[in-house]
């Protein structure tokens, strides 16, 4: 169970625990931005609880930052419903910076996917 008002003039600190995953929430007093870190298990598993907290409470949000590390396990479900939350973010004109801190294995997991270049360009501010 987790509170979550994410009003612009507070300070938010939100933590959610379930099934070996973590979401925590924090704004970044001096500029604003709204900091979510994933950690643990991001699998399918976890998918449908992670899609729908960063729909409902983050996903309109202007300045958002994604902080991925301390990852216990990651696979394809979670880098594409992280892919569909940008590109959703995208189409409203918000961009999403996103932090992966993975360990070697991770990282290759990404890039024989094509996930690490595709997450890179939809990043920039520039149209695809």
């Amino acid at each position: 169970m987790f509170f979550c008002n994410l009003e612009p003039t507070k300070q938010v600190n939100i933590l959610m625990s379930a099934n070996d995953f973590n979401i925590s929430i924090e704004k970044v007093s001096d500029t604003g931005t709204i900091k979510v870190n994933l950690t643990g298990e991001l699998t399918i598993e976890n998918s449908s609880v992670i899609h729908n907290f960063l729909l409902n409470k983050v996903l309109h949000l202007e300045s958002v930052e994604l902080h991925i590390s301390d990852v216990s396990n990651i696979d394809l479900s979670f880098l594409q419903l992280i892919i569909g939350f940008i590109t959703t973010r995208r189409q409203d004109n918000i961009v999403t910076n996103i932090e992966f801190n993975l360990e070697e294995s991770q990282i290759e997991l990404q890039n024989k996917a094509g996930i690490t270049d595709l997450i890179s360009l939809l990043q920039k501010k520039e149209a695809i």
